[in-house]
């Protein structure tokens, strides 16, 4: 979305400006990348879901726990 990053620039341009750290925290749902299907089972599960149906919860943006510099290669790109 070019809103959204609109703003992580404008964000990072600010905190250099006033000499501010930048903390964030993405939305982590699991911590491992391998881990992602049993997630999609547990929202199919609690969505009464299956997994084969073309309507049931998909994972599209990243959930797990990133480093650094993931988080900030990820900011910069969005």
């Amino acid at each position: 979305d070019d809103s959204i990053s609109s703003l992580n620039k404008e964000l990072i341009h600010l905190s250099d400006i006033y000499n501010v750290t930048i903390t964030c925290s993405p939305n982590v749902h699991i911590i491992h990348e391998k881990d992602k299907e049993m997630y999609e089972i547990f929202l199919c599960i609690k969505d009464n879901k299956r997994i084969f149906e073309n309507d049931r919860p998909k994972i599209t943006q990243p959930i797990r726990l990133m480093s650094e510099k993931e988080i900030l290669d990820q900011m910069m790109k969005n």
